[in-house]
This record gives structure tokens, sequence and C-alpha cells, in this order.
């Protein structure tokens, strides 16, 4: 059934739209990029890791224990995180919460993945700086165009941050410029 969704997906894909079309991310985009899974079902990695490497992202990691989730972003540095939220020993939130408080990781996009959508998740979720959702069983259809989206996030904020840095050192540059001349 799954490829049978990702066929009908990539049909839906190719075929025309009368609205304008969504910005796509270039192929380089998708072969660079590093995206994890933490999820403490082994088959569930392997099913979104095939749909993210059909989809065009070759690089996926998976973690299933999450208690050496966040050792494994700091070695993998991922561009994008899809999150199991219930886990054992350590949960999603928890995991979540640690990577928004860290700076280095505060940007990080982080894509919720859950069979629970009641109220008290998605506002436990959201409260803790969550980036989406996604529904489990993942649907191919939506998975792409949201890492797609969260990949476009990251690298907008990336390039800013980039630009701010340039910035400051062209300013600590023409200060020293200037004190010298005096």
């Amino acid at each position: 059934e799954a490829t049978f969704k990702l066929i009908d997906c990539v049909d839906q894909q190719l075929q025309p739209s009368g609205n304008g079309s969504a910005p796509q991310a270039s192929p380089g985009e998708t072969q660079s990029a590093r995206i994890m899974v933490i999820d403490d079902e082994a088959v569930n990695i392997k099913v979104i890791q095939k749909y993210l490497q059909q989809a065009g992202y070759p690089h996926v990691r998976g973690i299933t224990d999450p208690s050496f989730a966040l050792a494994g972003i700091g070695i993998e540095q991922p561009d994008v995180i899809l999150l199991d939220v219930m886990m054992p020993r350590v949960s999603g939130l928890e995991i979540l919460s640690s990577i928004r408080s860290d700076p280095a990781l505060a940007h990080l996009p982080v894509i919720i993945l859950t069979a629970s959508f009641d109220r008290e998740t998605k506002l436990a979720v959201l409260e803790r700086g969550a980036t989406d959702f996604l529904a489990k069983p993942v649907d191919p259809c939506e998975l792409g165009p949201r890492v797609r989206n969260a990949l476009m996030v990251k690298k907008y904020h990336d390039g800013l941050r980039n630009y701010a840095q340039t910035l400051e050192d062209a300013v600590r540059r023409r200060t020293a410029e200037l004190e010298a001349s005096r």
C-alpha cells in the first residue's frame, strides 16, 4: 500500500496545478540535506528513510534509543529532525525541550511524529517549539513537502545568521582600520 501511495503522490506532483506551483528544493539541496529520525520503533525509521530516499533525500539517519538522541544530534548535526513523541525512558517532549534550550540547536527544525493528536499533546509540543506535525502512519505525500519546507526555513535562518556574522566582521574590521588611522 505504501508503494501505491508514493506512486499516487508522484503522479500528483507531475500534474500541473492551476494555482501556481509551490517552491521546490533544488536537487543539490535535497542531496546534501541531513535528516535525523528519532523513533523507538525501527520499522517506523525504515519506512520514513525509504520515503525520504525516494523523495531525493539520501542522508537519513535513525536513532531508536531516545537516550542517545542528543548525542546523535551533536555528532550528525542534522538539518531537520523528525521526532516521535511517545518513547520509553526519554520522551520526545523532553528531547524537544533540550533542543530548544541549547543555543546551538534552538533554530533546528523539529517535525513531530505522533499517532496521538489530542489537544494536550498538540499544546505540549507547540509550547516547546515544534516546527511542524506529521501523523502516524506517515503519509509519503505529506512527508516530502513538510521536510522540504522545514529545510527552506532552516536555509533562510542560516543565511540570516551568516549575513549577521559577515556584518559584524565588517564592522569590527572597519573599526580597527579607523583606530589604526588615528
